[in-house]
């Protein structure tokens, strides 16, 4: 099968840009074939052609032209299967990785900063990024599309009349040998963390998006001899961050095994996040997570087992209480209670989807 994939850009922070480049890798190991379509695509992935899109000017009218060049690009190269990554392209297979943008429009108004609430999902960018999610989740335009949460599926089922049965639900990979033996010792020392401080890492980038501003007012009720926030990825970083936060940038793949170990909880109050790849890495490794219900990793929460669920990101009486109550503890690591977290199941139930949907062209 001569597979297309479609992703705009590539950028090592991004969570969905992280995804395609491992699920490239794993293709490969797999015996396949598969080509990019991008504007641009800095990771190292040799063997792999890259289909690249020139764009020019603002950001709305270089994020258009390249959807305009890739579906040339897609009916030019006639591949037998096109995975379309990225919103408004038109392909045989849409993952929705970047979760329903009118539902992120809705948390934000909800609970994002409150002087930014009256401006959430206004202007030109926002309305194309709508109109986007309008042409992907169009049957016309799409044959099946992937999820990564029931989360997402249903938001989908209630937005769009794209039919219930042709979306299906893969479960993000990861890299479950590797994330389960990390150093402990070596980045708390790196870090200069206390020996017994309970680390609380937060990691992402759009942090604002995340939840740091939540998770910051809620250590700030915390003994501050007593836990340490870890923020890993890229933000604006405050400006006068307190004693018992460390800001450690974006981290490199081979260095997320050592900050799971480091750390005592991954905690990621997110207003909105399809299924965040932190905390799938977390569980695989055996960290337990907070997190809330706005994320679609939250399905793979037990409850007390390994991570608990917040009801929205500013129940910040909520978020204390988890965290004391992890805090307290101090059990050794939970087990992995999820092993269908790994990068072959993703990669045969993702093969599985385009192999359908090619059967289906004819």
């Amino acid at each position: 099968m001569r597979l297309a994939l479609v992703r705009r850009r590539y950028d090592a922070c991004g969570g969905a840009e992280l995804y395609l480049q491992r699920l490239v890798e794993a293709l490969l190991a797999a015996g396949e074939q598969p080509e990019l379509v991008a504007e641009s695509w800095s990771a190292n992935q040799p063997g792999v052609p890259v289909h690249r899109i020139a764009t020019t000017g603002g950001r709305i009218r270089r994020w258009r032209q390249f959807t305009v060049g890739a579906e040339a690009v897609l009916r030019r190269e006639r591949f037998d299967c096109v995975l379309s990554l990225e919103r408004g392209v038109a392909a045989d297979v849409y993952r929705a990785g970047d979760g329903v943008h009118a539902v992120w429009v809705e948390n934000w108004r909800r609970w994002g900063c409150w002087w930014k609430r009256p401006f959430a999902g206004r202007g030109a960018f926002h309305a194309a990024l709508l109109a986007a999610d309008r042409r992907s989740l169009d049957p016309r335009h799409t044959r099946r599309v992937i999820v990564n949460s029931e989360m997402v599926r249903d938001e989908i089922v209630a937005h769009f009349a794209f039919p219930r049965d042709r979306i299906h639900l893969v479960r993000n990979g990861v890299e479950l040998d590797c994330l389960q033996s990390g150093n402990r010792q070596r980045l708390r020392e790196a870090w200069q963390i206390p020996a017994e401080a309970c680390v609380l890492l937060f990691a992402g980038s759009g942090w604002e998006r995340k939840g740091l501003a939540w998770l910051r007012r809620a250590l700030a009720g915390l003994p501050r001899e007593r836990f340490v926030l870890v923020v890993a990825g890229r933000g604006r970083r405050p400006w006068r961050p307190a004693a018992n936060e460390r800001y450690v940038g974006p981290l490199p793949r081979s260095e997320m095994p050592d900050a799971l170990a480091a750390a005592d909880l991954l905690v990621l109050p997110t207003l909105y996040d399809p299924c965040s790849n932190a905390c799938l890495e977390a569980l695989a490794a055996g960290l337990p997570v907070i997190t809330t219900r706005q994320n679609g990793a939250a399905e793979l929460i037990s409850e007390g087992i390994n991570g608990s669920i917040i009801t929205s990101p500013n129940r910040i009486s909520e978020l204390t209480a988890a965290i004391t109550a992890w805090a307290d503890r101090k059990p050794s690591r939970p087990a992995c209670t999820r092993p269908d977290l790994s990068l072959t199941r993703n990669v045969q139930e993702i093969m599985a989807v385009l192999e359908r949907a090619w059967h289906e062209k004819g």
